[in-house]
């Protein structure tokens, strides 16, 4: 499923970014999520993407996030 959102309960289970979507990371703020997704690349490079917490303004930061220095 990639990444999902669910309430505390367990009920309204969501998809929220694409199936290889992984590594998500919510930003201090909370505003954003970012993750890694290999939809368009091979899965030694992946791309870095950010999507808003209700599955909106699904963006890409960085093209290839091995060429990132974490």
């Amino acid at each position: 499923m990639g990444i999902a959102r669910v309430r505390i309960d367990g009920t309204g289970l969501r998809g929220l970014g694409p199936e290889l979507a992984t590594l998500p990371d919510r930003l201090p703020d909370g505003r954003w999520i970012v993750y890694r997704d290999w939809r368009r690349t091979c899965h030694t490079c992946g791309e870095l993407w950010a999507i808003r917490p209700d599955g909106t303004k699904l963006r890409r930061i960085v093209d290839r996030a091995d060429s990132i220095d974490w």
